[in-house]
């Protein structure tokens, strides 16, 4: 059984300020990949919606409108090539899965964090023992 080594109250601070970057660092990440997979289903669902509209108009409404049919089909057909590709790329990034670790990883140092925030508010940061069992 090995004896806990007494840690300074500097390399508890030094300790606390990286944790308290890392949580930073989490929460910015998992807010990104949030935000990418938000805009992401968003627009497929937009795009998709658009596309089943448009599918069942007549030639008509596209001569009204001054659109070549045969040339409008074709874009709407590449168009739906694309949401195809990015609905697939939407499942192989899976950025809300990513965000879900980020999570995660905000979640066990923000309790970390509380953990060092206890100890110093109980202590001071001046009991070596106390800041030693925070390291391991």
């Amino acid at each position: 059984m090995s004896e806990e080594k007494p840690t300074s109250k500097k390399e508890n601070e030094r300790q606390y300020g990286i944790i308290d970057q890392m949580l930073t660092m989490h929460s910015s990440f998992r807010d990104r990949m949030e935000r990418r997979a938000f805009c992401l289903n968003t627009a497929l669902i937009a795009l998709s919606l658009f596309l089943t509209v448009f599918a069942f108009v007549g030639d008509d409404l596209f001569r009204a409108l001054g659109f070549d049919p045969a040339m409008t089909r074709f874009i709407l057909g590449l168009t739906a090539v694309v949401v195809l590709i990015c609905s697939i790329t939407e499942f192989r990034v899976d950025w809300r899965s990513i965000a879900g670790r980020h999570t995660e990883a905000v979640s066990l140092l923000a309790a970390m964090k509380a953990k060092y925030r206890k100890s110093f508010t109980e202590t001071g940061g001046d009991d070596s023992k106390k800041n030693a069992t925070l390291t391991t």
